[in-house]
């Protein structure tokens, strides 16, 4: 979504998506089913692997960022009882493939460091059962505190419907919520998708103020879609 915006907590500020992922705090992106949580932190996952890449030429320090859905990281960390990093480590193995024990020690630092981000998405979708010893969701939040306080700022980006949101789950971390699409995001979006029918685009474009609920149904680019 690179026209995508944000809106922070409690602030009428609306600001553009690079401009909110350049804050160095710990970021909780928030919104509706369907505003773009995924894509939005798929897309961003990809910046920063591009932009690491196009340093290499440059400069020997490889910075990169992976992006986890946040019920595998908390399923593994109770399943195996261990810490953050590790999971981290042994989830991206099982995707890639087998690392070796220098690469697997060169993440954890690279994670520790700063260089490697970290992106996590679906807090919501994460069962929480205060009464359980094994409550998935405590655990991840845990081990997410715990890193922050023993790493050099490890960028750490959380994803999280509004509705199932606890608040407050990290310190001094940035909670921005999407922003639905405006006017002229829907009907670039609309003249997008309709590219081989302009008439048809144009039709639908200056229908949408006259049905007053299509406005507000089709800011939401998956009812949109």
């Amino acid at each position: 979504q690179d026209t995508s915006s944000e809106q922070p907590l409690n602030k009428s500020e609306t600001v553009p998506w690079r401009a909110a992922m350049s804050q160095t705090a710990p970021m909780i992106i928030l919104g509706v089913p369907g505003i773009g949580k995924t894509i939005a932190l798929l897309q961003e996952t990809a910046t920063r692997c591009a932009k690491g890449l196009n340093a290499l030429a440059s400069s020997k320090e490889i910075t990169a960022a992976f992006y986890f859905h946040a019920n595998q990281v908390a399923g593994l960390l109770v399943a195996s009882r261990a810490g953050l990093l590790h999971v981290a480590v042994k989830l991206i193995s099982e995707r890639h493939g087998p690392l070796s024990d220098a690469v697997q020690s060169w993440l954890q630092a690279s994670f520790r460091s700063g260089r490697i981000s970290l992106l996590i998405d679906g807090l919501d979708e994460v069962a929480s059962l205060p009464s359980d010893p094994t409550d998935r969701r405590a655990a991840l939040l845990t081990q997410l505190a715990t890193m922050a306080k023993v790493s050099n700022g490890c960028p750490v980006i959380l994803s999280s419907r509004v509705s199932g949101y606890p608040g407050a789950v990290l310190s001094q971390s940035e909670e921005w919520q999407l922003a639905p699409f405006k006017a002229p995001q829907i009907r670039k979006t609309i003249k997008g998708w309709l590219l081989e029918y302009p008439e048809a685009a144009e039709k639908l474009c200056k229908s949408i103020p006259r049905v007053l609920p299509l406005a507000e149904i089709l800011s939401n680019p998956l009812l949109l879609m």
